[in-house]
């Protein structure tokens, strides 16, 4: 039963602060350990649902049978990062005609740090190694705002790009962004082992229903 959800991170930046508010776990056992796996229970109005959440520090970390199990995955990138551009990257450059940038000037090694993450051999391993497996929930939490060739990627890979951080000209937007996004799109999944809540436990108590109750027999 697909019941776990997979995070990793692919830049620098530590997510440690974001993961304990996401899943409420404490923050000191997230930075003792790059790989760990915890229990999680989502609770909403309707349903309740007991998970596994799985934290690994790379693609070769997750099994085969940890990615059949997994339907709702989160990846953390910095898309503003330097070092999202391998050398992978400059070398398909190189294959695509651009001898001229064989000279790697200061500039030259500035400008192509600037290649779109989605170019990125890790992201496109990902996207290939979850197709197999087809998550339900796929979420890309960017730590920048994400270029639109980035959201173009996102959009043909199934996967929702987040900003963690708010941008300049973000007034009166009313998008949702950051941790309330993500635990939206992991709460709002139909999760497989779902257990429902009855009528009555979904109805709240006012104190209107209290006093209308009829008294206990004597």
């Amino acid at each position: 039963m697909k019941s776990a959800v997979l995070v990793s991170s692919l830049c620098a930046d530590p997510a440690h602060t974001i993961l304990t508010e996401l899943f409420g776990v404490e923050e000191a056992a997230l930075v003792s350990a790059q790989q760990q796996e915890f229990p999680w229970r989502v609770e909403t109005k309707y349903f309740t649902a007991d998970l596994r959440v799985h934290i690994v520090p790379d693609l070769a970390s997750a099994s085969p049978e940890l990615l059949a199990a997994v339907d709702g995955v989160v990846l953390f990138i910095n898309s503003s990062q330097e070092v999202c551009v391998s050398f992978f990257v400059l070398c398909a450059l190189l294959k695509q005609g651009a001898q001229r940038m064989v000279f790697l000037t200061k500039r030259l090694i500035h400008v192509c740090s600037h290649v779109q993450a989605d170019l990125t051999p890790q992201l496109r391993t990902w996207a290939r190694a979850l197709s197999e497996f087809e998550p339900a929930v796929q979420l890309l939490a960017d730590h920048a705002g994400g270029s639109p060739a980035l959201i173009e990627w996102c959009l043909d890979n199934q996967f929702e790009h987040v900003r963690l951080v708010a941008e300049e000209g973000d007034e009166g937007d009313e998008d949702i962004i950051g941790v309330p996004r993500l635990r939206e799109a992991l709460h709002s999944h139909t999760w497989p082992n779902l257990v429902r809540r009855s009528a009555a436990a979904r109805k709240p108590v006012t104190a209107a229903a209290i006093d209308a109750a009829p008294a206990p027999a004597p």
